[in-house]
């Protein structure tokens, strides 16, 4: 495998294998960031759902003090009676906070990291340097950089990565958040671009450990641009599907769901466990 090219939302050099993987490419993936989780809330979590409920809430309400003030700013009646002060103060507070937790989440998956406590699981690293799936291109939604240890090639963080906490993309964000500045806003509609675009350059796409969560669209919506780009015979695309048994048919179904009309697209579906 070789290295990605720099990502500038320009054309990029086509693969035969695009991964694009998630937390169930790696063991204990969810621990550090329960922990970091009880650091910065001093809410114990020990489940991904629960986990993703509470990211989706804070970056709704951080929304809703946002736009609020906004309107507030512009004159706008609200029913909100709380003073413009008293909502620069709660806006400061959300933004203190979310920074708060992504640094203790960096830092947590780094001492995993450096601790070798969160390694990929040796199914998918076998399957990952197997020849047969030729020049890859490897795009993670996980945050730390676990894969980097293992595997030569450069690998895209679609989500962010530890490396500079303020990238890092919770469930439920959207590239166009208001409280974004435009350096992290064209930061990652690079990344987005480099996904899409890999997907649809490419006649095979390898999902491991993703679950395709409704908290994560935003994941959908980039593979569905992928996906658009195949609609042709001559650029028909393999989807293989690696997952538990009992998840491969609802991720297949949400490969479906995600797929434009007259798509060549075929699914593979291998149980990893």
């Amino acid at each position: 495998m070789r290295g990605m090219p720099h990502v500038n939302g320009s054309p990029i050099t086509p693969a035969d294998t695009v991964f694009l993987v998630g937390a169930g490419s790696q063991q204990n993936s969810w621990d550090p960031v329960y922990a970091a989780i009880e650091d910065a809330q001093g809410i114990r979590i020990r489940d991904p759902e629960s986990a993703n409920f509470f990211f989706s809430l804070t970056i709704l309400h951080r929304r809703m003090v946002r736009w609020t003030l906004e309107q507030v700013e512009r004159g706008l009646p609200t029913k909100v009676k709380r003073s413009r002060e008293e909502l620069e103060e709660q806006v400061r507070g959300w933004r203190d906070g979310h920074r708060r937790l992504k640094e203790r989440i960096s830092e947590r998956l780094a001492e995993a990291v450096l601790n070798d406590s969160i390694p990929p699981h040796p199914r998918f690293l076998r399957e990952l340097t197997d020849p047969k799936w030729g020049r890859s291109y490897v795009i993670t939604t996980n945050w730390d950089r676990t894969l980097q240890r293992y595997v030569k090639p450069t690998v895209l963080h679609l989500h962010g990565s530890t490396e500079n906490p303020h990238t890092l993309f919770l469930p439920n964000e959207m590239i166009e958040e208001s409280y974004r500045d435009d350096e992290e806003r064209e930061a990652i509609k690079d990344m987005v671009a480099f996904g899409w675009q890999a997907i649809g350059a490419s006649p095979n796409l390898c999902l491991y450990g993703l679950s395709l969560s409704a908290l994560d669209a935003a994941l959908g919506q980039i593979i569905s641009a992928g996906l658009s780009e195949h609609v042709r015979p001559e650029r028909a695309l393999t989807v293989h599907i690696f997952n538990c048994a009992d998840q491969l048919n609802r991720v297949e179904q949400r490969v479906r769901l995600a797929a434009v009309p007259n798509v060549q697209l075929t699914v593979n579906l291998v149980p990893v466990c």
